[in-house]
């Protein structure tokens, strides 16, 4: 360590998420648009697994209505909606964990703005690479923006601790995982939206 310089206290978790105001507000918009999904489909069934039409009439991105339609908002509103409990959870805990490290690197100022462009861009690219391709799928979910958040945690870690610190290399490990993951899973036919993650993770780097 330099001399003359103060290291930096431990992070209290508790104290972290109880700043994170910005990440808790997400966390409620998301759990209460999951809400609105159950009601919507008028069936606890669909607490599980929510019915396609239900998710398309509250603003899922569907290559081609988003496209051909310009249904442009569609990438924002499908950023909060989720197809089941399990994908809510999923994405919930990873908001949860990686959404207050980003918050307090960067401020409250821009987590917002880092969740809404993240979550948009990588929906667009799911919306592109489905049209592009002829594929007709449903995207919805938290996912790209929390990419977003977690390969912003990556380059927070890097400017603070270096390549080798670790907040940077956890981020990494973590963001490697999730975008192979959905590169087997695409591959095997699986419902993983891989495009999303990938245009949210490189808009949150930037």
């Amino acid at each position: 360590m330099p001399p003359g310089s103060v290291p930096h206290p431990p992070i209290d978790p508790i104290k972290l998420h109880s700043v994170a105001w910005v990440t808790q507000s997400l966390f409620v918009l998301n759990l209460l648009a999951y809400a609105l999904e159950v009601l919507t489909a008028g069936d606890l069934e669909a607490a599980w697994l929510v019915p396609g039409q239900v998710l398309m009439k509250l603003g899922a991105n569907y290559a081609v209505a988003t496209i051909e339609e310009h249904r442009w908002e569609t990438l924002l509103t499908s950023c909060f909606l989720h197809g089941g409990l399990l994908h809510l959870v999923f994405n919930m805990v990873a908001l949860r964990q990686a959404g207050p490290l980003v918050e307090r690197g960067v401020g409250a100022a821009r987590m917002a703005p880092l969740y809404v462009l993240a979550g948009a861009v990588g929906s667009f690219a799911s919306s592109l690479v489905g049209w592009l391709g002829s594929i007709e799928r449903q995207s919805v979910g938290a996912s790209g923006a929390i990419c977003g958040i977690i390969a912003a945690a990556m380059v927070v870690g890097w400017r603070v601790q270096g390549w080798r610190g670790p907040l940077t290399q956890a981020m990494a490990r973590w963001l490697g995982f999730v975008v192979v993951l959905g590169l087997v899973m695409s591959l095997q036919g699986g419902g993983i939206d891989n495009a999303a993650h990938v245009g949210g993770a490189i808009t949150g780097a930037v």
